[in-house]
């Protein structure tokens, strides 16, 4: 099987990330806002973090390598051919 649907809940996660993510960069353009930028990619790591452990209590098959998120389709998938720089 290489591709797994993901629950409400891991989407939500995954959300979380990506807006943590995207106020973190905003935050990073003016040197008054730093420390809202390090809240902000803390907030983001944490999410991540967070949403790969549940995925891998949830899916134990995902604990080998080469298993990735899909945003737009937000599913599970396993790349058999991960780009490696080349």
């Amino acid at each position: 099987m290489n591709e797994l649907d993901v629950p409400d809940e891991l989407k939500e996660l995954m959300l979380d990330f990506q807006v943590s993510l995207e106020c973190r960069d905003k935050a990073i353009t003016s040197i008054f806002q730093a420390k809202r930028a390090i809240y902000y990619g803390k907030q983001a790591e944490k999410a991540r973090r967070e949403f790969w452990q549940k995925v891998r209590e949830l899916y134990p098959q995902t604990k080998e390598e080469g298993w990735s998120y899909n945003l737009t389709d937000q599913i599970l998938f396993k790349n058999d051919s991960p780009n490696r720089g080349e």
